[in-house]
């Protein structure tokens, strides 16, 4: 595939546009192909129950690399959309909120659970009280809900197509159980996540700013008129933050390293 057509950079993956007008995600040859082809049944059965999901057309193989090929959304990805209408910040996530929380009223069976995802981080890490880890495992293992929850849902998994409808792309990590728990990896992501881009000290700045911003609207977005459960939410949370040690993200591990053993013992 050209380099002038690639329309995506990811960990995992690069999209393309192709000459038939789709869009061609192409996994590294250094990915399994099981992930692919993982992916590729996933989103056939996402698309059967929600509608923000780009069509899924076909598993190819191009030059050896396993690619999947959906529908081309004519658009920018919601992250750019921040940027290039920082007046309509508020507006854009308080959309984002609504859009998983009608995500998360489409039940699918036979996916992974919480409990399948979180559970080995949670016995693996190291830093934590056998008491408290207890009572995680617990939390873990009577958490209700069969939603369809995303797994990774941010700003850059989503797109605003140029009619302004919101599709939403990457379901890799596709889960079914507590929303509660999807939404505390989103508001995660918005907060704290990091990128390896280098940016200046006023860049850094503004974006914390922006990103409180963004955190507080996609809440109140998503628990419209409903009590925000602030207790579970913290719980949660701080699952996500130990799963997320495991995913190594170098630029910020040291910062979960220090949150978790800071918080961690006051959730109870």
């Amino acid at each position: 595939m050209s380099k002038q057509n690639i329309i995506g950079i990811g960990r995992t993956a690069e999209t393309f546009i192709t000459k038939q007008g789709t869009a061609l995600k192409l996994f590294y040859d250094f990915i399994p192909k099981a992930v692919a082809d993982y992916e590729y049944a996933v989103a056939q059965e996402v698309a059967k129950v929600c509608t923000c999901v780009p069509a899924v057309y076909a598993l190819v193989n191009r030059t050896g690399r396993t690619g999947i090929e959906y529908e081309l959304i004519r658009g920018r990805r919601l992250v750019d959309s921040f940027s290039a209408h920082p007046l309509r910040i508020k507006y854009y996530a308080r959309r984002m909120g609504e859009l998983h929380r009608m995500i998360h009223s489409n039940p699918l069976k036979g996916l992974k659970t919480a409990s399948d995802i979180y559970e080995d981080s949670v016995k693996r890490y190291p830093d934590i009280k056998d008491d408290v880890r207890s009572m995680l495992l617990g939390f873990l293992r009577q958490s209700k809900g069969s939603a369809l929850c995303h797994g990774d849902f941010h700003p850059e998994n989503i797109l605003v197509s140029n009619s302004g409808d919101f599709k939403v792309i990457d379901w890799i990590n596709v889960f079914s159980g507590d929303p509660l728990a999807d939404v505390a990896r989103t508001y995660y992501c918005i907060r704290s996540g990091k990128s390896p881009e280098k940016k200046s000290l006023f860049i850094k700045s503004m974006e914390i700013i922006f990103r409180r911003v963004i955190a507080k609207e996609y809440i109140r977005g998503y628990f419209k008129n409903k009590t925000v459960p602030k207790k579970k939410l913290q719980i949660w949370d701080k699952i996500i933050r130990i799963h997320r040690y495991y995913e190594n993200i170098h630029e910020e591990k040291e910062d979960l390293i220090k949150t978790i053993k800071r918080t961690l013992p006051k959730i109870f």
